[in-house]
């Protein structure tokens, strides 16, 4: 045995040379595991044969998670339950547990282990003594399986059962006996079959004993009142009759329980009452009808003559008697040719068991039928019939058989035409790719096809039973009530015959199927049912919603169109009028000017040609963000000296009219973005600020980091953007309705927030008409 080290521990470690003797020659599997390393240190030769080692070393140094599934069976990771079992071993000495155990070759199988702490040169190690326990495993698992078998058997069977214990009292009962025995279901924890006083009366003590003395015992039927115990009062009677099985243990040969199985002979017995009853009265009323049945038999006579269904009599050997003429046309012979033959002729041989079976049950029942058979006709086809009859007495104790026979050839054709014609139509109904959907008279779902079940995501059995508007989203699209909607239109039907109307029905997967219906009604009888034919308008929906929004899109493109043209002609008229005066008055009047002057109508033509080169790169830059081929392209930045930039530039453009205060905190030294599109945001933001506030108000720009954003924020204290402009501020060519003769395009704040959402930032803004207005940009901050 080893130490943590792999130095061998001396036997006297563990107990001395006894431990070793045990450890190496027990055939149970024995390991040693270091709890401070979680490692083997040690095991016997069946250790390493129950993990499929070729030998002990292979094992040295695994742990045992990595001899064991991921998961034990509980589902908790195997190393989470090592864990687990090294903790309570330690700390209750001796622990064990079932565990789940993966052999080198990979199988999987289930052990018993019981884990010891063990004192070795004065630290603890831990004795581990596994049993392979897949067999008894299984047969647990077989057990509880037959045990749930039994159960469903016992309380499903259809015969009433009751199981007592050995001292008599009862056990368990099943559904059938608490319908039959349901007054005294209640009272049933005070019966005992051994000391109950209405049986003992009924003389059944001694039967039931021989039941618990390991008898099978059949008791007759008795007379049970509905009550348990003396001084309740009876709540009905019942002829019960009962058969008493002992369950003896075979290996001690003790009684383990007494089943008993209850038989209702109650109707029987009310029956032999009533026919005891009957048999007095007839008797008192046989003289008095004798000449009544003599009238009767002639009545009879008549009848059997001239019956449309086939008569016979015919004796206990087969030979007939008499036949009417019906029962001579259905075999193709004459009366007096059927009288000289047997009943076995007409029969074919395969029904000679069957039949002699039924004759044995005439002789109990004194009756037989009606039952399917078919006759052999004289020209050799057989001829489908249907039969019944009865056993009856003649004098001097022979019995013959009266039988009444029925042609159903013609019944069974039309039956036979009629399966086709359900199998043709199921076969059409199950194969077809349109989705049929069938009602009952109470107009809920009867029958779905596959198709009309896949068309909304559930299998056919799902809409038995159930209604349409079952269904369906509480709401249609017109706003109604599905209820009412499904209502309307099945009256419709009803009165009309047909309905036609679009239905929104609710997918499985909770989505909205948009479907046409066809309900047609569909008489039988005196009930009316319906078969609805539905047809998936989804596509079509799908289309009609891409045409509106082409349709919508070319307006917007439209008034875009508009807008810009408008855009165009009054934005670059103003520019092209100023250098087109200016540079008139430098060809007319250039010796005539000074410097000075002539320097100024440079200035304005440079200027005013760059406004229109800034209003072309503004619709340019808004085309491309458009198309999406402006890309977010990030490198590591300088913002505090961009910012700074930004600020200097607004102050060159307008000529310093509005002062900025800027200031930063917590700006890191570089980030990571975009510079082209936040030069866009800011100088936008900058731009308007300025642009719409009076000469000399201030404006704030701050530029913060907060967490992982960076924050910028332009307030200004000018005109304010009017509440009702606030939802179409972003829009291409909106402007606020207050800003008057201010110069602009429209453009600006939407090539701010693309800008922004290219940096999956967002922008918020909070104005007030002539209260001023902020700007919010937030963008994700990525340290360079």
């Amino acid at each position: 045995m080893e130490s943590r080290h792999g130095q061998a521990l001396p036997p006297s470690a563990l107990g001395g040379d006894w431990f070793r003797v045990l450890f190496e020659r027990s055939a149970d599997a024995m390991t040693l595991i270091d709890p401070a390393t979680g490692s083997f240190i040690d095991c016997n030769e069946a250790s390493a044969e129950a993990i499929g080692a070729k030998n002990r070393v292979e094992l040295l140094g695994l742990s045992p998670p990595s001899l064991a599934p991921e998961f034990q069976s509980d589902g908790r990771l195997s190393t989470e339950a090592v864990a687990e079992h090294t903790r309570l071993t330690l700390e209750k000495g001796s622990h064990r547990f079932d565990w789940l155990m993966k052999r080198l070759d990979g199988i999987v199988t289930r052990v018993d282990i019981v884990a010891t702490v063990l004192e070795a040169d004065g630290r603890k190690v831990i004795l581990t003594t596994t049993r392979n326990v897949e067999h008894s495993k299984r047969v647990e698992d077989d057990l509880r399986v037959s045990e749930s078998r039994w159960s469903r058997v016992f309380e499903q069977a259809p015969i009433s059962i009751q199981i007592f214990s050995p001292d008599g009292a009862s056990r368990r009962v099943n559904a059938a006996f608490r319908k039959l025995f349901e007054p005294v279901v209640p009272d049933l924890s005070e019966f005992n079959i051994r000391r109950d006083p209405q049986l003992a009366a009924a003389g059944l003590s001694g039967h039931i004993e021989r039941a618990f003395n390991g008898e099978v015992v059949s008791i007759s039927s008795i007379p049970f009142e509905m009550r348990i115990g003396e001084g309740r009062p009876s709540r009905g009677v019942r002829w019960i009759g009962s058969t008493m099985f002992p369950v003896v243990d075979p290996d001690t040969g003790q009684l383990v329980e007494v089943v008993c199985v209850h038989e209702d002979d109650t109707a029987r017995k009310q029956a032999e009452i009533a026919i005891q009853e009957l048999n007095q009265s007839l008797e008192s009323k046989f003289a008095e009808r004798t000449t009544e049945l003599r009238e009767s038999e002639k009545r009879f006579k008549a009848l059997f003559e001239h019956s449309p269904v086939g008569m016979a009599r015919v004796d206990w050997e087969g030979n007939f008697l008499q036949v009417n003429s019906s029962f001579a046309e259905v075999v193709g012979y004459t009366r007096e040719e059927v009288e000289q033959m047997s009943y076995w002729e007409i029969t074919p041989p395969e029904y000679k068991e069957d039949e002699d079976q039924i004759l044995e049950s005439v002789k109990v029942n004194g009756h037989f039928g009606p039952f399917e058979k078919e006759y052999v006709h004289r020209d050799g086809h057989r001829v489908q019939i249907t039969i019944s009859g009865m056993l009856i007495e003649r004098e001097g104790g022979l019995y013959e058989l009266w039988g009444i026979t029925q042609d159903i050839s013609i019944r069974k054709r039309a039956e036979e035409a009629l399966r086709a014609s359900e199998k043709k139509f199921r076969t059409l109904f199950e194969e077809s790719r349109q989705g049929v959907m069938l009602h009952d008279e109470n107009t809920l779902f009867s029958e779905v096809n596959p198709a009309a079940a896949a068309m909304f995501g559930h299998d056919p059995s799902y809409f038995i039973g159930r209604h349409p508007s079952e269904v369906a989203p509480e709401y249609q699209p017109n706003g109604e009530l599905s209820a009412t909607v499904a209502m309307r239109e099945i009256k419709k039907c009803l009165a009309t015959g047909t309905a036609r109307f679009d239905w929104t029905h609710r997918h499985a997967d909770g989505h909205d199927v948009s479907i046409e219906v066809v309900l047609s009604r569909i008489p039988q009888g005196d009930k009316n049912f319906m078969q609805a034919v539905v047809i998936d308008m989804t596509e079509r929906k799908r289309t009609e919603e891409e045409l509106k929004r082409a349709l919508e899109r070319e307006r917007e493109l439209s008034q875009l169109k508009s807008n810009f043209v408008s855009m165009v002609s009054h934005e670059f008229r103003t520019p092209l009028g100023i250098i087109q005066s200016s540079a008139e008055i430098l060809d007319d009047y250039l010796d005539q000017l000074d410097p000075a002057e002539r320097h100024d109508q440079l200035v304005s033509i440079i200027k005013n040609s760059r406004r229109m080169a800034g209003l072309m790169e503004d619709v340019l830059l808004l085309g491309r963000l458009d198309s999406g081929r402006m890309e977010f392209v990030p490198r590591p930045l300088d913002l505090a000296g961009l910012c700074r930039r930004m600020v200097d530039e607004v102050r060159s453009t307008t000529d310093a009219r509005c002062p900025i205060d800027f200031s930063t905190r917590d700006l890191p030294v570089e980030a990571l973005t975009d510079e082209s599109l936040l030069r866009h945001i800011l100088l936008n933001l900058l731009s308007n600020a300025v642009k719409y506030s009076p000469d000399g108000a201030a404006v704030t720009f701050r530029a913060v980091c907060e967490g992982d954003s960076l924050v910028f924020a332009v307030r200004d204290e000018g005109i304010g953007i009017p509440e009702q402009d606030l939802p179409d501020l972003f829009e291409a060519f909106r402007r606020g309705s207050n800003v008057g003769q201010t110069p602009g395009t429209g453009l600006g704040l939407v090539i701010v927030k693309q800008s922004v959402e290219l940096h999956r930032g967002t922008i918020t803004v909070n104005s007030r008409e002539s209260g001023g207005t902020t700007f919010t940009v937030e963008i994700p901050f990525s340290p360079a």
